[in-house]
């Protein structure tokens, strides 16, 4: 894959950072077939999966995050898809979701305004990855859930010696959601804590996320950042989707601190949700984030193309 990512130390962890891949479970509405007139896309979330394992011993892999959008429109056949894919890895690598707008509520017909998705809170993840399905997971501590409902759940993990925790929140997430989420950083205020969360960032990095395109209501972009994220002095990193693009910033917090807050990846964005065949113009596709830490070096890899890789550094401090 011409120059892969490699660890800089032997202290040095990764987190792999999966985008949205709704596309490639894209077995209902089959648009992006359609649109981009390629072939079914299955084979590229597979090897996603197959890249996380031939590369987790080698880069210190400690966790895997996807960041929301798993299925194209809430349908059974595409849960199954994603579901069978997540259990390749089930038993190597621990590993994170969360509700994107893609994952509930599809609607073909919306009043004029409103997107086909998120019509409704309905989404179908507890009845692929239950709470249970995490609980009895060995190779993490599994934390807990809100209404017990994998929408909105917490793990506990341990690398280079610190304890992480890692909270996702459903799209928009309720106020008893940021409530929720806000006992229960400052209950574990002793672990340094991940943020994972599908909407917050746009491609210029600003705060972009509104409910107004959406039936459904919640906290928008800049009510999580006030509400939560800036409160805590333990967490460090943001990790989000929904938006197309690269984009990444840091933002002071109420302690002085910078969090930072990422898009489909660390204040990081990568949206690689459709795949073209390879085309020139969208050649980002299929990217998988890398997130070696510490110091937090982000870079993103492809499985099939050896170019075109973005990466840069993000320096502030992790202790609490």
């Amino acid at each position: 894959m011409g120059d892969e990512p490699t660890v800089a130390t032997e202290l040095m962890f990764t987190l792999f950072v999966l985008p949205d891949t709704q596309s490639y479970c894209d077995l209902r509405l089959k648009w992006i077939r359609e649109h981009f007139r390629v072939p079914d896309q299955r084979h590229c979330l597979r090897r996603q999966m197959q890249w996380i394992l031939e590369n987790k011993g080698r880069l210190n892999g400690v966790l895997a995050l996807h960041e929301g959008d798993l299925t194209q429109s809430n349908f059974e056949i595409e849960w199954q898809l994603g579901c069978g894919m997540f259990q390749e890895i089930e038993n190597y690598i621990p590993y994170v979701l969360c509700i994107g707008n893609h994952d509930q509520g599809y609607d073909p017909n919306p009043p004029e305004g409103i997107s086909s998705y998120s019509n409704r809170r309905d989404s179908l993840i507890d009845a692929y990855f239950p709470p249970s399905r995490f609980r009895r997971n060995s190779l993490y501590a599994y934390g807990g859930n809100l209404q017990g409902s994998s929408s909105n759940y917490f793990i506990f993990f341990r690398a280079h010696g610190m304890d992480f925790m890692v909270i996702t929140m459903e799209f928009m997430p309720r106020d008893e959601v940021i409530q929720w989420a806000n006992e229960v950083i400052s209950a574990h205020s002793g672990h340094r804590c991940i943020v994972l969360t599908h909407g917050f960032l746009n491609v210029k990095g600003n705060r972009d996320l509104h409910d107004d395109d959406y039936a459904i209501k919640g906290n928008g972009a800049q009510e999580i950042w006030d509400k939560l994220l800036k409160k805590h002095e333990n967490i460090f990193l943001l990790l989000c989707g929904h938006s197309h693009g690269e984009s990444r910033r840091t933002d002071k917090g109420d302690h002085g601190k910078l969090p930072i807050l990422g898009q489909r990846g660390g204040w990081l964005d990568a949206d690689h949700a459709f795949l073209s065949g390879g085309r020139p113009d969208r050649r980002q596709n299929l990217f998988t984030r890398v997130a070696s830490i510490p110091p937090c070096f982000i870079k993103h890899v492809h499985p099939f193309l050896s170019d075109e890789w973005f990466e840069f550094f993000i320096t502030e401090e992790m202790s609490i």
